[in-house]
């Protein structure tokens, strides 16, 4: 008779619409206490109950969160199940719903942290699977979920599970993804992989509930929540979100597609319309007409390109002026587009120069705090093959350097109330900040 009790009280049982809301409140209500900086996103959801598969809410780009009956059942059973593994004869009435709603709050700060990071956005050539797994596998290895407040559900996927270290980026995770798995994903992904990670991410084109202004009115919100946030209590909001506020807050200063075409004298193209005729080499379609006398001779549509290199000053001078060297990093990589390299360099050089083609990208790059020498960087941009057709040093221009002028050209990126670069070579370029 007792082990008849124990299977029933382990079997999932249908949890009515009023008790399933109910602990969606509760969840958001924990959610919002830990995450106050995410009030206006978490007060833009709303839930929707679905007839759907038990699985892991999904989230829309209007907000929508739609969550199953049957998950939530699930989440049920599997509580009773765990308490009555631990034999809490203490927990008292209503053990199994509080353990449910640490639960779900889990879920719900992750699909607010999808739709507030809107990493789906970047995924591009990436194989989505893939890179929807890496996005969960990054927001789930976040170290504010090891704080008490939080309680993941002992399913939840996290980097170790795989072998990897926790706390790396989403382009971090799908590289080792990528290795281990292979291109297509093989393996990966499982029934309790989040669906907005797998497959499901939101998209504006489809949604027709979507408002961009209000959307945007709530960015607006949350990004000066985050940096008030970050300010008062470092450490307490996650990178990612902080790096996100930074990008939403605080536009380059600099004008840096007018700067990089003074640099090398030819446009960059990193957008439609930057593409010019030319005769140097047949067009693809001169295939459809034929070669040879009589025939007519096609144009191709080329665009001109630079190869830039940008070094950013990571020495502990610069660790006060990351709103300032995001701002201007985000300018220069969305005016060289796909063919930005970047290297940070305190002493000496951290790792040998990356391409990225966005700030998110490029964040994994941004270690230093130590002296500051700025000939490293020369260095190993005459290694590069080929060389880069210019350098931009984002620096506060506190360090040394011994290097004669380069015969690459050299822009002097000044942050932080600098007005002098640090070498008689070069452009200087003062970034000057809003009074």
């Amino acid at each position: 008779m007792k082990v008849e009790q124990a299977k029933e009280r382990a079997t999932p049982v249908a949890t009515e619409d009023a008790s399933a809301r109910f602990l969606l409140g509760v969840a958001r209500k924990r959610a919002h206490t830990a995450m106050p900086y995410m009030a206006a996103r978490f007060t833009a959801m709303w839930f929707a109950l679905t007839d759907a598969p038990p699985s892991p809410p999904t989230v829309n780009a209007s907000g929508r969160v739609d969550v199953s009956r049957a998950y939530i059942a699930q989440l049920v059973g599997d509580a009773r199940e765990a308490l009555r593994k631990e034999k809490n004869r203490d927990a008292g009435a209503g053990a199994d719903y509080a353990t449910v709603g640490r639960w779900l709050a889990c879920d719900i700060a992750h699909a607010a942290l999808h739709l507030q990071l809107k990493l789906w956005a970047r995924c591009g050539a990436r194989t989505a699977p893939l890179w929807t797994l890496a996005q969960c596998l990054a927001i789930n290895s976040l170290p504010m979920f090891k704080h008490a407040q939080w309680t993941q559900h002992p399913g939840t996927r996290r980097p170790e599970a795989f072998g990897f270290e926790p706390g790396l980026s989403s382009d971090a995770y799908y590289k080792l993804l990528a290795d281990k798995f292979g291109a297509n994903g093989g393996q990966a992904s499982t029934e309790r992989d989040c669906p907005a990670c797998m497959g499901a991410s939101p998209s504006q084109g489809e949604d027709t509930e979507f408002d961009p202004v209000r959307d945007a009115e709530v960015d607006a919100r949350v990004a000066a929540a985050v940096q008030a946030a970050s300010k008062s209590a470092p450490g307490s909001v996650p990178s990612d979100l902080v790096m996100w506020a930074h990008e939403q807050a605080r536009p380059p200063r600099v004008d840096w597609r007018s700067e990089l075409d003074k640099l090398v004298r030819r446009a960059i193209a990193s957008g439609v319309g930057n593409a010019h005729v030319c005769y140097d080499r047949p067009s693809r379609k001169q295939g459809g007409v034929g070669f040879g006398p009589g025939r007519p001779v096609l144009a191709a549509l080329r665009g001109a390109s630079a190869h830039i290199l940008v070094a950013v000053d990571t020495s502990g001078s610069m660790s006060d002026l990351g709103e300032a060297v995001l701002g201007e990093l985000d300018g220069v990589i969305r005016a060289a587009g796909a063919s930005c390299w970047l290297i940070a360099c305190d002493a000496a050089v951290a790792a040998p120069p990356v391409r990225v083609a966005s700030l998110s990208e490029a964040k994994g790059s941004l270690r230093g705090g130590g002296g500051t020498r700025f000939d490293p960087i020369f260095t190993e941009a005459e290694k590069m093959k080929p060389l880069p057709d210019a350098v931009i040093v984002i620096t506060d221009s506190y360090g040394s350097v011994n290097q004669t002028d380069p015969r690459i050209p050299t822009v002097w990126a000044l942050v932080g109330g600098a007005d002098r670069a640090p070498a008689p070579w070069g452009r200087a370029v003062v970034v000057r900040e809003d009074k």
